[in-house]
């Protein structure tokens, strides 16, 4: 068996055979690390902290990761490791660059991850009774992939909330988003499976679907992939009625209008689209819909207001625009191989006369001084 001198680091304990083991509660190795902690306080420092990041990985047993995109998003294990000595900020980043992917290796085999997504489980009071939930977060610049109790699978994009319940699969099937996320929904036609918005709430059943509704954007949207989702207004002050999608239908819903008067225009539906001066239903391209799950940076005829919003949640600046001509302009392109905020706005360059200065984490774009759009 090793001896204990080469365990100087926690990343030394992390990597080696013999953690692993302990891990899956061989009895030898349960002896072997209590004799490393006898030997030394160092020696049980360094263990309690290699146990402290093992028990953050897996205190949260309904939550599974998949393989995808690890080494991506490997290296915020640190994040969690800083944590330990500053539990209420979670969102400090120091990293040694030395043990990114010692540390990753090490711990693949107690769990996978897809990115560090930050658990909580808390307990609020709800008539009069305190209920255990559990929260995940998504740091902005990341994406996150969770496997649900029921067998559900969410991809979390960036600056994203997710909340259910501690009975979540028992006795209900209830999330609470904050944020984008797309949802692939396990079948049980026992338990309802229903996404609770800011506005609206959908329901679905063996459905795969992707909701935007981030609390500053000024709307909501959601896109049906597959299968058959139920829209509600959340509010029930009967601005519009249950609507039911199709797939590759995109419902978008304007927060902050107070008029609902419905129109109606022909479409591909076996009914007429529906829409109110607040809520529009229309056919859309679900691959670019759902690009962001894969790591592909999609604009689809959007303004640079919109754009500059999805920048800086995607690379985690703050993306200044300067003057109203250029908010309004549209633009369409596709990145997918992860490129940087500066070859994205080199080929936006290339047909839009702007230009950009960087002031440490923020850039501001303008257009250019006698430019015109085309």
């Amino acid at each position: 068996m090793r001896e204990t001198k080469f365990f100087g680091s926690v990343e030394d304990i992390l990597l080696s055979d013999e953690f692993e083991q302990y891990i899956k509660g061989d009895l030898m190795y349960v002896e072997f690390w209590t004799n490393f902690e006898n030997a030394s306080e160092e020696n049980k420092s360094l263990f309690a902290t290699a146990k402290k990041i093992h028990n953050i990985l897996i205190n949260h047993k309904r939550v599974v990761y998949s393989e995808e995109q690890k080494d991506r998003n490997v290296k915020r294990l640190m994040t969690v490791i800083n944590a330990l000595e500053q539990p209420k900020s979670y969102n400090i980043f120091h990293f040694s660059n030395n043990i990114y992917y010692k540390i990753a290796s090490a711990v693949l085999f107690i769990i996978t991850m897809t990115g560090l997504i930050y658990l909580y489980t808390k307990t609020e009071l709800f008539n009069g009774s305190v209920n255990a939930f559990h929260e995940i977060s998504v740091p902005s610049g990341e994406k996150s992939t969770v496997t649900l109790s029921d067998g559900t699978k969410v991809w979390l994009n960036s600056e994203s909330k997710l909340k259910y319940y501690s009975n979540y699969g028992i006795d209900k099937r209830e999330l609470y988003l904050v944020g984008e996320g797309y949802f692939d929904v396990a079948k049980n036609e026992n338990l309802v499976f229903v996404v609770h918005t800011q506005n609206i709430n959908i329901q679905a059943l063996g459905t795969k679907f992707n909701v935007k509704s981030y609390p500053d954007d000024p709307t909501i949207e959601t896109t049906l992939i597959e299968g058959k989702v139920l829209i509600e207004d959340n509010l029930k002050e009967g601005r519009f009625e249950k609507i039911y999608l199709d797939p590759s239908e995109k419902i978008t819903f304007r927060k902050s209008l107070n008029h609902y008067e419905r129109k109606e225009e022909p479409s591909e539906r076996s009914e007429p689209l529906k829409i109110t001066e607040n809520l529009t239903i229309k056919k859309v391209d679900v691959k670019n819909v759902i690009s962001w799950k894969d790591y592909s940076l999609v604009f689809e005829n959007e303004t640079f207001q919109e754009i500059a919003v999805k920048m800086s949640r995607w690379f985690k600046v703050e993306v200044l625009l300067v003057g109203d001509e250029l908010k309004e302009q549209r633009y369409t392109g596709k990145f997918i191989n992860d490129e940087s905020i500066e070859q994205v706005l080199e080929v936006i360059k290339i047909t839009t006369p702007i230009e950009y200065i960087f002031y440490g984490n923020k850039v501001e774009i303008k257009l250019k001084e006698g430019g015109k759009m085309r």
